[in-house]
């Protein structure tokens, strides 16, 4: 009888542990943090362009990589985060009453769509509400 169990044992332990690591056991997705923040002062496109490159580069670091913007058009900052094998794309929409983020792309980040709405793996909205918080912080500076 203890061989029987032994065996059972052998077999449901590497399977238990398996299933707990599995990305699909914890891996969880939110719907995509899109947001507006308004220009809390009356400031000249340049200065919220400015404020926006600004909260970008605070907002990168070693540890979670670094945000590079690509000014694609006047008042459109395409945004790109390379966090080891992750990639995530937003585009910053601007004008001098308010800043918008959106979602645009990613990689690694377990991205669905449901309907009309993204989802996305969590993580990727702590980067995105981070460099909302630093790009609010740095508008109201320069105020």
């Amino acid at each position: 009888m203890r061989r029987k169990s032994f065996a059972l044992s052998y077999l449901l332990v590497p399977l238990a542990l398996f299933l707990a690591g599995s990305p699909t056991a914890h891996a969880r997705i939110q719907p995509v943090f899109n947001t507006d923040i308004d220009v809390p002062c009356k400031m000249g496109l340049q200065k919220v362009k400015k404020a926006i490159r600004s909260g970008l580069k605070v907002q990168g670091g070693s540890f979670f990589g670094q945000w590079l913007a690509a000014e694609k058009k006047p008042g459109l900052i395409a945004a790109t985060l390379y966090v080891r094998r992750h990639v995530l794309v937003l585009d910053i929409i601007y004008n001098t009453k308010a800043v918008k983020f959106r979602y645009k792309n990613s990689e690694n980040l377990k991205h669905r769509k449901r309907g009309d709405v993204d989802f996305i793996h969590p993580n990727a909205n702590k980067w995105i509400r981070n460099i909302v918080i630093g790009i609010d912080r740095d508008l109201s500076y320069n105020c």
